[in-house]
């Protein structure tokens, strides 16, 4: 029997503000002001960060992978979908790697 952590990420909940930090990570603090702009507005930044940790939490607490269900707007419109596509892959590959072959996420 597979056993499966849940994260639901809905829209009254900032399951879209939750749903893109995972996807970029930890935001770098500054004490000079905001980083310049991008150079391309259709670039979102992609960050492990997350998905590392939820893989090792996964190992540490015996769950044999996730089930991710978005449930809300992604404000970021394609872009945020792709990164957000892209995040998953990394997270399915630490899962791999920390829990074993067995391991899954499903979304």
């Amino acid at each position: 029997m597979k056993i499966f952590a849940v994260r639901i990420f809905e829209e009254h909940d900032f399951g879209g503000e939750d749903c893109l930090r995972l996807v970029v990570g930890i935001l770098p603090t500054s004490t000079t002001g905001q980083a310049g702009k991008a150079t391309s507005s259709l670039t979102l930044p992609l960050s492990p960060h997350y998905a590392r940790v939820l893989a090792e939490l996964a190992k540490e607490r015996g769950f044999d992978g996730y089930l991710l269900n978005v449930e809300c707007p992604l404000a970021g419109g394609v872009e945020q979908t792709r990164a957000l596509a892209a995040w998953i892959t990394i997270l399915q590959s630490e899962i791999l790697e920390k829990v074993g072959p067995h391991g899954q996420t499903i979304w």
